[in-house]
């Protein structure tokens, strides 16, 4: 489901490095073996030469395609614990990838830092599978009474905390100016908006996120998240092939936007259903757009 946009989107970056080498980042130097490690998601592995080659968002599938093989081995172990036995898992897996990272920064592995703690995918296998214990007490009827406007402004004060946080502890400049250190404080938060999001509509609690224009764009996503980046590679090559250097403004930007939303919902109906439709067969599975 997953990996018919992802190699037509990171063939259609690879195409424009190639042919506009310029409009390459100065940290990616495209070449034939990093494609072929992209397109066998093996960018998010050490030593992580290729983590940001071509599509370079799409590193995250590298680690996902991780845990959708250990799915049905984390769910065998999960699925028939009692929810005070899940929750506890969870908040143990949760404690343990809050510890490790600031552990790992002061004992690196080899090749293992900040900047790729957030790829690695044995490390965040952690959180994949906490979201696996809430999910499963979910479904065993728990429903925790935080309510989604809380949680989002827990998140939100998380995440204006951030700057703050990053500039109070000198000795560890390098880890804070990594991607990890805003993950780990916005960890909590999105955990605790996720699942008063799903409790909410598991108690069919009618709020702004069931919008159908909302809906709509969350069917989208995956192709919106696949598609941003080429297009923006695109962008730039057009501007340095035509000399315009100048940063982009906020005319630039809701063009861009605009682009982007609409070619990923002709994807989505054009491209991602029908190839669904054809890999599926017969075979009756929930639908992609229910997921």
């Amino acid at each position: 489901r997953i990996v018919p946009l992802y190699w037509l989107l990171n063939l259609a970056a690879a195409a424009i490095y190639f042919a506009m080498p310029s409009s390459a980042p100065a940290a990616v130097a495209p070449t034939g073996r990093g494609l072929a490690v992209v397109m066998l998601f093996g960018q998010a592995w050490p030593p992580f030469r290729h983590i940001l080659d071509f599509n370079y968002p799409s590193w995250s599938l590298s680690t996902e395609l991780f845990f959708y093989a250990l799915f049905p081995f984390v769910i065998l172990m999960l699925h028939r614990r009692s929810i005070r036995a899940l929750l506890s898992v969870g908040g143990l897996l949760l404690a343990a990838y809050l510890i490790v990272i600031p552990l790992l920064w002061l004992r690196p592995v080899p090749t293992l830092y900040p900047a790729n703690m957030l790829a690695f995918p044995p490390l965040q296998l952690l959180k994949f599978t906490v979201g696996v214990c809430l999910g499963l007490a979910l479904r065993k009827g728990w429903r925790p009474t935080l309510q989604p406007g809380t949680a989002l402004a827990l998140l939100i004060a998380a995440v204006a905390l951030i700057p703050a946080l990053s500039t109070s502890w000198v000795r560890a400049a390098a880890f804070r100016a990594s991607e990890i250190f805003p993950d780990m404080i916005v960890t909590v938060p999105v955990v605790l908006l996720i699942i008063a999001a799903a409790a909410a509509d598991l108690r069919e609690q009618r709020g702004v996120g069931s919008a159908r224009s909302l809906v709509r764009l969350g069917d989208w996503s995956f192709a919106m998240y696949l598609v941003h980046a080429p297009l923006l590679i695109a962008l730039n090559a057009v501007r340095i092939s035509q000399g315009w250097l100048q940063p982009p403004g906020l005319g630039w930007l809701t063009v861009y936007l605009i682009v982007v939303i609409t070619v990923a919902g002709a994807l989505h109906h054009w491209f991602e259903l029908p190839l669904e439709r054809l890999l599926r067969g017969r075979r009756r599975l929930p639908s992609i757009t229910n997921d």
